[in-house]
Order: C-alpha cells, then structure tokens, then sequence
C-alpha cells in the first residue's frame, strides 16, 4: 500500500510540477487567441503567454483586439483535463487595464460573440476613449443570451463615483449611482459635480440628478423616458435652476427631434452667468423643438416680465416692464416694447437673426428725449462698440448689421442734440 501511494504522490508531483515544462504557453496561444476572439467578435491578437499551476490560469501580456483597444494582460482561468487533451476551457477572466476606443455604433458580427460562457468576468481599472478611467467590472455567471448579475464602477480620482449595480446581458434592470462625479469627466468644457440616483429598466429609465458648482444655483435634472425600436420617447425631463423650472417632452428618431419645451412663471436671475452683470424677471415660453440632435431648431413664443439689468457699463438700471418675443430658428422677432434707464426712456422692436452665430440686428429704435452717455452704455451692453457721445437725443433710428459693429440710421429727421459740456455740434459716434 504505501508503494502505491508512494507511486500516485510521484506521479501527481510530475504532473503539477512537469505541467508548466509539458504544456507549453505558446502552444496555447491560437487556441487562446481563437476563444478570446469569439468573446469579442473581433479578432484578438496577443503577446506572452504564461501558464501557473495554482491556481491553474493562463495569463497573456499586450492584448490587442482590433479597431476596439488593448488591454495590458488577461488571466484566464483553465479547466485542467482539457487542457491536458491539448483544449482550452475558460472558467473566468480577470482583464487588467483594458483601454477601448469602443464606436457607439459597434455591433459583433452575425454569429460572434454567441458562444462564450464565463463563471466569472473581472474587469480591473478600464478606461473608455479619453473620457472615462479608472472602470472596474465584476459579472458573474455570464452565458449568451441570458442575464446575468453584474457590477460596474467609475471612479474619477477620489472625486468621485458613478455606479451600476443590478443584470446585464438580456436584461439590464438595476440602480445607477452618481456621488460626487465630476462632470468635466463627461465634457471637458463642464463644471461642476453631479450627485444622484435612476433606476433602469431594460430600455426604459427614471431618476433624478442635482448637479452642483457649474452656476450659482444647483441644477435638478428629474427624467422619465424610454426606447421603442430606432425612437428614444422623452416621456418627461424637468430641469429646476433655483425657482426657473424647464419643462421638455418628446422623441428622437435616427437623430431626428420631435418635441416641447415649457417654461412657467420662472425667475430669470438663477440663469445668469455673467460675473459683470445682474438680471432679474420672469419668463414664460412654449417653445416647439424640431430638426436634428446635430442642427436643432426651436420655434415659439417667449416673454419677459419685470426684466432688470444692471451692473458692467450701464450707468443706472435697465427695466422692461414686458417683453414678447417670437423664436423662429436662428431668428428672434421682438414686438415694440419699453426700455428705461434713469431718466432715458427708448421704444425698441425689430429683430434679431444668426443669433447662434454672428448675430445680425434689424431694429428700430426711438426715443423722445435720451441721454447719449445711457443710450451709448446700452449699446455696449448688447455687444456694441465704438457708440459714444454726450448731451441729449431725441430720434428714430434704424440699427442694421452684426450686433458688434451696427450701422446706424436716422429714419426720422435729423437728431436734435442739447449738449452738457464737450465739443459743440453732432457727436453720436456712428450714424
């Protein structure tokens, strides 16, 4: 008897310790190559391959898959008989530092990617193109065509975290946590921390988000929506700044925008931006949005109440008591309505167009009696240069040309110019 054990420790001591010298990593590397491809439907290209005995796992260094990415090494964990009989059989995998430069648009082709079966995937450190890093993935159970129960982590350097807990693969029905994410990880050009909680349910998706730090007042996002084929329905999404509150419903399809916005009795000065100036009002809208996620258009009526704006070059403060406005596109359409600034008061109505680019002005303007210096820090208010002069005005001017650099007209006799000190004779910088 102890022969016979003596004999099974010699020959299971040859197989552990002969193993990594009989079974060569490189002989492995096709079969390997091959498994790993049919996962991702994509071909896999890959460097060293080594093999451990304890646990029995092959790891492989510089992982390419093409047009997807690279990962620094996988361990993949073996099933021992088939691997004896010359097969690789893998029960989990554990992808270090993976880097995807992964095409939205990517789908495997027909028939990849449907035959890989995993106990176990790890994913440590992931990172996706140049906006999101530091992705850990842990799914279990994984098989084609069923669900399976998955976590996913983003952390952004201590800052922050946005997570994922629930199914995936079939059905993806689970939580998504925001804490603290900074939104710069989303959009370079973004400010701000995004704190908040949704839940998903396959194809549909509720939750709400405060984002906090991009404008003087929190921003509340509460959504409610879903996907039906190629259209994304926006059943509802309210954006609150403060008290100014959106209210926007509607679809995309192939790109294509098909909705509302509503905006009701909201205050105007959570909006502002500006370190310079100060607003304050009331703003009402409803607007209809068309055209495309790329080019979009809004249409509508909008208007102001109680409008004050003060601070930056306007010497006293400038109050609308109401404004109406038509959006059409790029085109904003003012009916006539009030401007006063101490004692200067102007009747104004025209329009606006190219407003999202370079914004060309069509106005008329007049007044029964201003003072130049008021009616010169309003123009520079609005983005116009090079309007100065002094004493008192009374007119009807036409204003035409990009906003910066109008061309100013006189279309109701000459201007009658009282003069407070200064050089004698006109002097209204551009006429």
């Amino acid at each position: 008897m102890k022969r016979i054990v003596a004999g099974l420790a010699l020959v299971a001591a040859g197989v552990i310790f002969g193993l990594p010298y009989a079974v060569v990593g490189d002989r492995f590397r096709p079969l390997l190559a091959e498994k790993l491809s049919t996962a991702a439907g994509k071909p896999v290209a890959l460097g060293e391959v080594r093999l451990r005995v304890v646990p029995l796992s092959l790891r492989v260094e510089n992982v390419r898959v093409e047009d997807l990415g690279a990962a620094e090494s996988i361990a993949a964990s073996v099933r021992l008989l088939p691997l004896l009989q010359g097969k690789v059989e893998i029960d989990s995998l554990v992808i270090r530092k993976p880097a995807v430069s992964w095409p939205l648009d990517y789908k495997p082709p027909p028939g990849e990617g449907q035959g890989a079966a995993f106990n176990e995937i790890r994913i440590e450190d992931g990172s996706v193109g140049r906006i999101l890093s530091h992705i850990d993935v842990v799914a279990s159970n994984v098989r084609p065509g069923a669900s399976f129960p998955i976590e996913m982590t983003l952390r952004a350097g201590g800052k922050g975290t946005l997570r994922y807990k629930g199914s995936g693969g079939a059905s993806w029905i689970g939580a998504v946590e925001a804490s603290g994410f900074p939104a710069a990880l989303l959009d370079p050009s973004l400010k701000g921390e995004v704190t908040g909680t949704a839940e998903l349910r396959n194809l549909s998706a509720t939750g709400a988000f405060d984002w906090k730090e991009y404008m003087a007042s929190p921003i509340s996002v509460r959504f409610d929506g879903g996907k039906a084929g190629e259209t994304i329905n926006l059943r509802e999404l309210r954006v609150t700044i403060g008290k100014f509150n959106a209210l926007a419903k509607g679809s995309v399809t192939g790109g294509a925008l098909d909705g509302d916005l509503q905006i009701r009795d909201s205050p105007v000065e959570t909006m502002n931006t500006s370190k310079a100036y100060r607003v304050a009002g009331t703003m009402n809208a409803s607007l209809r949005v068309s055209g495309t996620t790329k080019s979009p258009r809004v249409d509508g009526p909008v208007s102001l109440s109680g409008f004050r704006l003060s601070g930056g070059a306007i010497r006293e403060p400038l109050s609308i008591e109401a404004v109406h406005l038509h959006v059409a596109g790029d085109r904003v359409e003012a009916r006539p309505f009030t401007l006063t600034t101490g004692p200067t008061t102007v009747r104004v109505s025209g329009t606006l167009s190219n407003v999202l680019a370079v914004p060309v002005a069509d106005i008329v303007v007049e007044s029964p009696g201003s003072r130049l210096e008021d009616l010169a820090a309003l123009a520079k208010a609005y983005g116009a240069e090079g309007v100065q002069g002094k004493g008192t005005l009374a007119f009807r001017a036409r204003m035409t040309g990009r906003v910066s650099q109008p061309a100013i007209q006189f279309v109701k006799g000459r201007p009658k110019v009282s003069h407070q000190g200064g050089a004698k004779g006109d002097h209204c910088g551009r006429r």
